[in-house]
């Protein structure tokens, strides 16, 4: 890894392969951000011929290939160019050739937060780029690799294995010849042509007995990258493959039922109040002539996380006889007092690595013969949730309104409860088996909530924000690549004039950021302009989704509450395989007109409340509207992201 210093810091700066490579002069110069006049910040555009000479030349991300940036330094006479992420959450990695050329000038890529501070040093500051100023990337992962778990209902740990994918290779015929070949492109011949040897020595293996060979002797001292700690199991899986140990080990070990070489317990909520145990069974299959005495331990990949919330249960010590296969129990218990809050959600920490680290348990089960340890990763994510429930599911206003409906938490999570008028329902469409189609986000149910907000948080007057509640029957693991679309038409003309959906933060579906923020597409260009608002509320893993758009932002303002009816029509859509949608039609609200109105507050594990329901009657010109929609995972911000699903 090549190391950019700036002001005596060094930052970490990702080579990108198909520019000019550093060669072994130093080259020390100012650094400029971008035309150095606040213009041209991303490099998409010509610099003035001449204007970079002698610089390093500093652009962000976005809006334009990498390589057309470095282009448009290179014809600015730039020495060095400089590619800073927009993200917090992305790592610097080795970017896609866009075939622009010329690429007569080293690129590199740092990340946003070094980004920033080499924007903070000042103008002209100077950089050094030595050559010999490096540090090893070996075993590190390469950023741009995959992490899991597998989200489907096997939930399986994914990757299994890893193996060097940011080197070069050898070109087929060419006697001595090498290239750049990185990737999964270039990572998974290594464990095929690993396999290969393995099944050369074991022909009458099984593929699960190769694989779980493999798995269980890597390499597991491997770094998320060389500034940071170990990297968790959902991003090494087993570790990095060791094919000498492979073959030379007397025993394999896997689960019973997968047939998988590790332990994966998936994601739970936890809601009960009582530890909840998880059982597996593991395989141990001896194929060597002695009799194998194993030692058997628990490590936690980040020892820090060993508090007593996740506790795996096994016998110390296990013999296996020669040529014979046994079982042993692995239990796994969870404490959901002890765990944290909901660290994750599809907005703001929707491309957050480190919040899924932060929520996950993992770590390797060791298996001691004294000759060749066996290791088999075990992992699970455990959420902690509410289960909130109320003493009755019927409104009733006639004799007492406001009435009230009394609500108790029986879960360990804080139950996090948001009121909207429940505005539409949807029947529950059946599901088809995997791989029998292509998959539908089904609505059960929409509500809106209107917030009179104060000058300055939507406009420079009074204004108000509208809340918009879409469940549907299936969780969404993540919104990413799910459309909850609801077109708007503010003059009831049959014509839509705004359309409000989810869509990524990069606004690029080839390259995510993983952040879902809220959109406001203008479909009548006459009545301002296309914007963007805060991120999306979606605790992920879960069926509940809110979006929050000020009045200005779809052509109203304050005068319109309790004054303009407006038609809205919701739609769901998988944008990654285009599936059939589902969708409610013909609905009319009114900013403020909602005709049930309830209180709420949130509820630690164990207590009780009362939700208080007004029926202020139906506004004239709305919907019919059905009663209150209430979701007990609203977003509390970092650490409390909301952990329920209902």
């Amino acid at each position: 890894l090549q190391l950019l210093q700036v002001s005596g810091v060094d930052y970490r700066a990702v080579f990108q392969p198909w520019s000019e490579p550093l060669g072994s002069t130093i080259i020390r110069a100012p650094v400029q951000y971008g035309d150095g006049q606040g213009g041209n910040l991303d490099g998409c555009s010509d610099f003035a011929s001449g204007s970079l000479v002698g610089k390093v030349v500093l652009v962000d991300r976005g809006s334009c290939n990498f390589t057309l940036k470095i282009t448009k330094i290179t014809l600015g006479g730039g020495l060095v160019g400089i590619i800073g992420l927009i993200s917090p959450e992305d790592d610097p990695f080795p970017g896609g050739n866009g075939g622009d050329l010329p690429l007569d000038v080293p690129g590199f890529m740092v990340s946003l937060a070094d980004a920033d501070a080499i924007k903070a040093a000042g103008e002209n500051v100077i950089a050094t780029l030595d050559p010999s100023n490096t540090r090893s990337l070996a075993l590190s992962m390469a950023p741009s690799s995959s992490r899991g778990p597998q989200h489907e209902d096997t939930t399986l740990i994914k990757p299994e294995i890893g193996a060097p994918g940011a080197s070069v290779a050898a070109i087929a015929g060419s006697g001595t010849g090498t290239a750049p070949f990185g990737g999964t492109s270039g990572a998974a011949p290594m464990i095929a042509g690993s396999a290969a040897l393995v099944l050369d020595k074991y022909p009458a293996l099984r593929p699960h007995e190769v694989k779980a060979r493999l798995m269980n002797t890597c390499e597991t001292n491997i770094k998320t990258d060389p500034f940071h700690g170990l990297a968790p199991i959902t991003r090494v899986g087993g570790g990095e493959v060791r094919v000498d140990r492979a073959l030379a080990a007397r025993a394999a070990a896997w689960d019973v039922n997968t047939q998988q070489a590790a332990l994966s317990f998936g994601f739970v909520d936890v809601f009960e109040q009582s530890p909840i145990t998880l059982n597996k069974r593991l395989m141990i299959r001896n194929y060597s002539n002695e009799l194998l005495t194993f030692s058997v331990s628990v490590v936690f990949r980040f020892p820090e996380k060993d508090t007593g919330a996740v506790v795996v249960n096994h016998f110390p010590i296990h013999q296996v006889l020669p040529g014979v296969d046994t079982t042993i129990p692995i239990s796994l218990k969870i404490k959901g007092d002890l765990l944290s809050g909901n660290n994750m959600s599809s907005g703001e920490e929707g491309g957050s690595g480190e919040a899924l680290t932060r929520s996950e348990y993992d770590g390797f089960l060791i298996l001691d013969d004294g000759v060749q340890p066996l290791q088999v990763p075990w992992h699970v994510l455990p959420r902690k949730a509410a289960n909130a429930s109320l003493e009755t599911t019927v409104l009733d206003c006639s004799t007492e309104n406001p009435t009230s409906v009394g609500v108790v938490n029986n879960g360990v999570g804080i139950a996090q409860i948001d009121s909207f008028s429940l505005i539409a329902v949807s029947e529950n469409i059946a599901e088809g088996g995997a791989g029998q189609g292509k998959p539908t986000p089904d609505l059960r149910a929409v509500g809106i909530s209107t917030l009179e907000v104060d000058a300055e948080v939507c406009s420079d007057t009074k204004s108000f924000v509208w809340a918009f509640a879409i469940s549907t029957w299936e969780r969404q693991q993540h919104l990413n690549p799910v459309a909850l679309k609801i077109f708007v038409d503010i003059d009831q003309d049959g014509t839509d004039d705004f359309l409000i959906q989810n869509v990524d933060l990069s606004g690029d579906p080839a390259a995510p950021d993983g952040r879902q923020i809220i959109y406001v597409l203008n479909i009548d260009k006459d009545l301002g302009k296309s914007t963007t608002g805060s991120f999306v509320e979606h605790s992920m893993n879960t069926g509940n989704t809110v979006m929050y758009v000020c009045a200005e932002q779809i052509g109203l303002d304050a005068s319109d509450l309790l004054s303009t009816n407006v038609n809205i029509e919701v739609y769901t859509q998988d944008t990654l395989t285009g599936g059939p949608g589902d969708e409610v039609l013909q609905l009319t609200i009114t900013p403020g007109g909602e005709r049930f109105v309830a209180s709420t507050q949130d509820l630690a594990s164990g207590e009780s409340g009362t939700i208080t329901v007004s029926d202020r009657g139906a506004f004239a010109g709305n919907s019919e509207e059905l009663g209150v929609m209430l979701i007990t995972n609203g977003d509390r911000g970092p650490g409390n992201r909301g952990g329920a699903t209902k």
